[in-house]
């Protein structure tokens, strides 16, 4: 069995709705060092009017390409990046070649995505690679990415050809899966659907699930944080920092031990919920103030909770560890929910 020492982290977004007093907690934004090529392919299906009528898949595409480099921007330590728009229905369609992030073709891109058609998100992913590795765009190993904003309906093993590609080719590729109800994908007992987030893992990128406002932002914050672009992953990607809205999945490390940290305000009433896939057996710890605070084991469903009220600002920790196993490979893999909210 080939082990993979390196955390990776899944992120699928759920309702973060915090103490009102409280901020949102959430990776600072850094807009990165410039010189990169990125896709942001962003599903138009009809299935998109009911899960995102609020079109959040958009506003998290506008967001992740105001924090591109522009030409007017560059620096001699700092070049600039080049972005291209792609829509994807039935098939996909390339609104803005690779080019300026702050031309304003890119916003006459955006609004030009609506909600209608089938869905075959392969079709978006191979575009988005097309269009950065052609032959004038320069070099694309470790500085290219793609970032898919979707509803999630499409045919997994398809997906998954173009994110193997994409390893290949040392692009980065990085999911936004869009539901304002808040509710899982409900597909991780699907083989086929497990196998893609193990290969977007691969690429080096994240999976979230964006369910409000706030978890787009704190989802545009993560794939920041994280890298739009980097080499790929044996493992997969993360840093292990929680972030309010946002329910973080990973390969437990080396020892079957996985550590996250979350910056809490006082006041903040917290759940988190651990959920192992697979034959598993999860332990979950909280603490804080150089003192466990909670504990939890996983339980017939595979489920273990923590629920906690934050009694002063400061970091908290969540350390899961495997009870039957080391942990860290493909063939044994646990998926990490959490939520941040109030009842």
């Amino acid at each position: 069995m080939h082990l993979f020492p390196l955390l990776s982290i899944f992120l699928t977004s759920l309702p973060s709705t915090l103490a009102a007093s409280a901020p949102s907690s959430c990776p600072a934004i850094d807009r990165g060092t410039g010189g990169r090529k990125i896709a942001l392919v962003v599903d138009s299906s009809g299935s998109n009017a009911d899960t995102d009528p609020n079109n959040l898949r958009i506003a998290a595409a506008r967001a992740l390409n105001n924090v591109l480099i522009s030409k007017s921007e560059a620096t001699p330590s700092k070049p600039a990046d080049q972005v291209t728009v792609v829509e994807f229905d039935y098939s996909a369609s390339v609104l803005f070649p690779l080019g300026d992030p702050a031309s304003p073709s890119v916003d006459q891109a955006f609004d030009q995505i609506d909600a209608d058609g089938g869905t075959d998100i392969a079709s978006g992913v191979e575009a988005g690679i097309d269009e950065i590795t052609k032959g004038s765009a320069g070099s694309t190993s470790g500085r290219s990415g793609v970032v898919v904003l979707t509803d999630g309906q499409s045919s997994f093993p398809d997906i998954t050809v173009q994110l193997q590609r994409a390893r290949k080719l040392g692009v980065r590729v990085s999911f936004g899966f869009l539901n304002e109800d808040g509710a899982l994908s409900g597909y991780y007992s699907d083989a086929d659907f497990v196998a893609m987030l193990k290969a977007v893992l691969a690429t080096g990128g994240v999976y979230s699930e964006i369910g409000s406002a706030d978890a787009q932002r704190a989802f545009v914050a993560k794939v920041l944080a994280s890298g739009l672009t980097g080499a790929p992953s044996s493992g997969g990607a993360g840093n292990g920092v929680l972030s309010a809205g946002i329910a973080t999945a990973a390969t437990l490390g080396k020892g079957g031990k996985s550590r996250f940290t979350y910056d809490a305000r006082k006041g903040e009433r917290l759940n988190f919920t651990v959920q192992a896939i697979g034959e598993q057996e999860l332990s979950a710890e909280l603490s804080g103030g150089g003192k466990v605070i909670k504990t939890a084991k996983t339980d017939g469903n595979g489920l273990a909770q923590i629920v906690y009220t934050a009694a002063r600002n400061g970091m908290l920790g969540l350390l899961v560890q495997s009870l039957n196993g080391t942990g860290g490979s493909w063939e044994h893999w646990e998926e990490f929910h959490w939520q941040s909210g109030n009842w």
